[in-house]
């Protein structure tokens, strides 16, 4: 399987394909379950980031 692209490289193709799954995966030739695992990660990494947020504040 191939790996990922930096994060950032990720989050400037979906960017620029309006957050459309299918067309970044075909841009970064990856597999569209590999994406989908990705931004589950992300997702997962940004709420517990949120959270801390919300507790100093």
């Amino acid at each position: 399987m191939a790996s990922l692209p930096a994060d950032e490289v990720i989050e400037e193709v979906l960017r620029r394909e309006g957050g459309n799954v299918a067309r970044t995966t075909r841009a970064l030739a990856v597999h569209r379950t590999q994406l989908r695992r990705w931004l589950g990660r992300r997702t997962a990494t940004d709420e517990v980031a949120g959270d801390d947020d919300d507790a100093e504040g």
